[in-house]
């Protein structure tokens, strides 16, 4: 929703020194594609937004309704690929399962990803694979390997992701954020370090930072 946020916000003109951006500048600041800029401004328009009014309508009713314009329909929870699958989940099932004259062994998710491409199920690698695991029994067990609690100072797990815009004072210009974020194993405190690089260069920024952290604490 923020990224759609963004978009408009563009668009109104509310961005300094873009008083009326067209649509490849908007793409280029916001980080999309220009269809998807396209989408978002008709399902906006749709809605009432017109180009005269200020910030203060994006409101959370407007980007709700420009959400449900853009996102296709999908009354099952699932869409058009995996509404595909489901003529063929007798035969995924065989599939994975094997144990027959044609496939004695389980088949891979990729060798039946390329057998329906034969038979012109073409779909995402992705979808197909859950689809395997919740409806064809793929990687279903009925063993719960529990995992010990390592000792403190042990583990620690490491995730990043994308935040958002920010204004740079240094520069006038908006500019994503990232977060790498530090979970320690054994009592789950969370330590997120904002950082305004790519995620290419957040990983090794993130863990410097944090070692310098670590070391400070151990130290006191």
């Amino acid at each position: 929703m923020e990224e759609i946020r963004e978009v408009l916000r563009l668009w109104l003109g509310l961005a300094v020194g873009l008083p009326a951006p067209g649509l490849r500048t908007i793409a280029a600041r916001a980080g999309v594609d220009r269809k998807t800029v396209r989408r978002y401004i008709a399902a906006a328009q749709a809605a009432g937004l017109t180009r005269d009014v200020g910030a203060s309508a994006l409101t959370d009713e407007l980007l709700g309704a420009v959400v449900a314009g853009v996102r296709p329909a999908r009354p099952n929870g699932h869409g058009q690929a995996w509404e595909a699958l489901v003529p063929f989940s007798e035969q995924i099932t065989q599939w994975v399962r094997g144990g027959t004259p044609e496939n004695p062994e389980p088949l891979t998710v990729t060798k039946i990803h390329i057998l329906l491409a034969r038979q012109g199920c073409v779909v995402p690698y992705r979808t197909l694979v859950r689809f395997a695991t919740e409806c064809c029994g793929y990687r279903r067990t009925t063993t719960t390997v529990r995992v010990a609690d390592g000792d403190p100072g042990v583990e620690c797990q490491i995730d990043f992701g994308y935040l958002g815009m920010l204004d740079d004072a240094a520069t006038g210009k908006r500019r994503k954020v990232f977060a790498l974020v530090f979970t320690a194993g054994r009592c789950q405190m969370v330590c997120v370090s904002p950082v305004l690089i790519s995620e290419r260069k957040i990983y090794e920024h993130g863990v410097r930072r944090q070692a310098a952290s670590s070391r400070r604490r151990t130290v006191a």
